[in-house]
């Protein structure tokens, strides 16, 4: 029978829910709010009346995918995945591409969440101040993990060398604030590790 998704099989509540998150987050980026969960059971190869089982309504369900894309657990996974073996740029160059990525994934969800415009009471969950800090310390911490021992060829110690990248790397790949004439990995590093200045010029 056309339409009818199969019965979906049977997993524990937490693992349903993550399992209809994963499945909602792309549609969230393309259409926000305007999804429906007809759509986001065919996605998730599940029976519409599923997610009424894990989930109170369409509302709690989104505001749930918001919060499991800025969990930063994933991307400290990634961060801690970097080779510590390969050169230094190299190792910084995978530290901006993964930010980029995580900044323009989450820029994406917002801004289609916002311009659907449905006056949905949909937002993501408020983030006291010390929450943020403790984030931000989480990523600089990762970063300045990756640079590890070669922190002493640089002038700054690990830590600050880590949220100067990470300041780079959100500035030139946030849409609301990068004018997209620098986004390059490659670029980036080189201009942290040695200026603009050319090799035979000193200011």
């Amino acid at each position: 029978m056309g339409g009818v998704s199969p019965r979906a099989p049977a997993l524990p509540a937490a693992e349903r829910r993550r399992v209809l998150v994963e499945a909602t987050l792309p549609l969230l980026r393309e259409r926000g709010a305007r999804v429906s969960t007809a759509e986001i059971a065919r996605a998730a190869g599940v029976a519409e009346g599923t997610i009424f089982r894990v989930f109170a309504n369409k509302d709690e369900l989104l505001a749930a995918s918001i919060e499991y894309a800025m969990d930063p657990e994933p991307m400290l996974a990634e961060l801690a995945a970097i080779d510590t073996a390969r050169p230094l740029a190299e190792r910084l160059e995978a530290v901006v591409a993964i930010w980029q990525r995580r900044v323009r994934d989450i820029s994406v969800l917002m801004m289609a969440m916002y311009a659907s415009g449905d006056g949905s009471p949909v937002q993501p969950r408020h983030r006291s101040h010390a929450e943020h800090k403790a984030h931000n310390d989480q990523l600089v911490t990762a970063i300045a993990a990756v640079i590890g021992d070669d922190a002493d060829q640089l002038t700054l110690d690990a830590t600050a060398a880590a949220s100067l990248l990470r300041s780079l790397a959100f500035a030139t790949s946030h849409p609301m604030i990068s004018d997209e004439a620098i986004t390059d990995p490659h670029t980036i590093v080189q201009i942290m590790l040695h200026g603009i200045l050319t090799q035979e010029r000193s200011c």
